[in-house]
């Protein structure tokens, strides 16, 4: 199976965090080709407060990201009972803490329609952000969390013909 200049060789890594050593064990086919050994190199991972500041952290927003279960608040402004349209999700970026979200009114109900309602839901993934609607076209968003990673805004607007004639 193996001429003799060839030699099969299994590799094996193993981390044992524990003692701080990374060790790499080369395995030779001792039947086969005639003085192969088995070699065993290991080398000290360097103990450093980086280190266990980024694991620390990485698992941080591994969990954030795994529980995914957003906290989302929701308001609603004028008649919710009309026609709904749901608009195309919006994100406020990262590390952006308030925000303002407008409906271009005039551009979203069909024709001899007006505007009549709004519904606001806006989800961060680790604490509810506060959502305040002005008006039929506009709500202000107060993110409380840590501004890792984009909030997502729903928003719905509901439109009634004729409404105001």
């Amino acid at each position: 199976m193996f001429s003799r200049g060839q030699a099969r060789a299994d590799i094996l890594f193993s981390i044992k965090a524990r003692h701080e050593v990374l060790s790499v064990c080369i395995v030779g086919d001792h039947r086969r080709v005639p003085g192969s050994t088995v070699t065993m190199l290991a080398a000290p991972v360097p103990h450093t407060m980086f280190s266990k500041l980024g694991l620390v952290l990485l698992l941080t927003l591994a969990l954030l990201n795994a529980a995914s279960a957003d906290l989302c608040q929701t308001d609603t402004f004028g008649d919710i009972t009309a026609m709904p349209m749901q608009l195309n999700t919006s994100y406020i970026e990262a590390g952006k803490r308030d925000a303002l979200v407008t409906v271009p009114s005039h551009l979203v109900c069909p024709y001899g329609y007006k505007l009549a309602g709004l519904k606001v839901e806006v989800c961060d993934a680790d604490m509810a952000p506060r959502v305040r609607i002005r008006s039929v076209d506009s709500a202000l968003v107060h993110r409380r969390g840590l501004l890792f990673i984009n909030a997502t805004v729903y928003t719905t607007v509901y439109c009634r013909q004729g409404y105001g004639q």
